[in-house]
């Protein structure tokens, strides 16, 4: 739900919806999403997609989140509070702010822990098109990033990525 810059935040907001991140190291056996791939993905005007939850789950099961271009200022009320992501794949000058515009440069390796029913923007400093690729679990309680951080890794590792959910998503995108 797009959110104004100049409206005030409502009780249960924070002005920096990032809670908690920091930076993993990603080995050479965790995927990288090509070009190639990520244009398979993308083929329509859609610019945010989510895939891979098991057995269709919203919480407390990993699933992939893709971006393509900036995202506006919104909150997420539908969703369970908390976003835990580790970033696979984000293009330069992607940053992630809340309200307070205080922007956390993202890049490969960037693990946060998100409160989206708080404003918040993925926005591109360098004003291009480009990627935010990641695995996500969603839950309606924050958790500390070193419980998730294994099970999004392990995610990462071993989860197919443009499986046919995600084509399926392509080509209902690209049909409206």
């Amino acid at each position: 739900m797009k959110y104004d810059w100049n409206a005030p935040l409502k009780p249960d907001m924070k002005s920096n919806p990032i809670e908690e991140s920091t930076v993993e190291q990603l080995t050479s056996d965790c995927f990288y999403p090509e070009d190639a791939t990520l244009a398979e993905l993308f083929s329509s005007a859609a610019s945010l997609k989510t895939w891979g939850r098991a057995n269709g789950q919203l919480v407390g099961t990993p699933h992939w989140i893709a971006v393509h271009r900036d995202t506006p200022l919104h909150t997420d009320p539908a969703y369970p509070r908390y976003s835990h992501q580790l970033i696979v794949r984000a293009d330069d000058g992607f940053v992630l702010r809340g309200h307070d515009k205080i922007e956390l440069p993202i890049k490969r390796g960037t693990l946060i822990r998100l409160d989206t029913h708080s404003p918040h923007q993925l926005f591109n400093r360098e004003g291009k098109k480009g990627y935010y690729i990641g695995a996500s679990m969603d839950m309606h309680e924050a958790l500390p990033l070193k419980v998730v951080r294994p099970i999004l890794m392990s995610y990462i590792r071993t989860a197919a990525f443009l499986t046919d959910e995600a084509k399926s998503l392509a080509s209902k995108s690209a049909k409206r």
